[in-house]
């Protein structure tokens, strides 16, 4: 053992737990904190930042909420690509305000809903994933909704050949 407030897992295979006496083992899951969303959210959309609270969600075993926030994830989605499909081109209104309006959301979201849970889990010695990680999710959602886009003008296409 590396230090005395460490003790041996069961699972040979499995990660050291750390102990403290008054909190007991830390957990041994790791969750995504509510930057780590807002840094999802800004790479990938909305979608990026909830489908990181879902994965949180099923971290703590809370296998029907994380469908719920998949769920939600979707629906945003689709009403926040609408509603700026709707928005006239010729209405000035800067990118950074799309981005900037879907991080506020997501993270006053996550903070609402999970902002107790993940200070809890930190303060009993639970560790987080890195930042990096969620930007890497956040572009791969936002690699996978232009695929999306892509393939729905290729079907329109389709079906107006003017």
């Amino acid at each position: 053992m590396s230090h005395p407030s460490q003790r041996p897992p069961s699972d040979p295979g499995a990660a050291m737990v750390s102990v403290d006496a008054a909190t007991g083992p830390a957990p041994a899951y790791r969750l995504y904190s509510a930057s780590a969303v807002d840094v999802a959210t800004l790479c990938g959309s909305i979608f990026a930042g909830l489908l990181l609270m879902s994965l949180n969600f099923r971290a703590l075993g809370e296998d029907d909420r994380a469908r719920r926030t998949l769920t939600l994830a979707a629906v945003v989605s689709v009403v926040t690509f609408v509603t700026i499909g709707l928005i006239p081109p010729t209405v000035p209104i800067p990118t950074s305000v799309y981005h900037g309006a879907q991080v506020l959301v997501a993270h006053l979201y996550v903070t609402r809903v999970q902002g107790d849970r993940l200070g809890r889990h930190v303060a009993t010695g639970g560790r987080l994933y890195s930042k990096w990680r969620a930007a890497g999710i956040g572009l791969l959602c936002a690699l996978g909704i232009v695929a999306l886009f892509v393939a729905a003008g290729f079907v329109w296409s389709l079906w107006d050949p003017g």
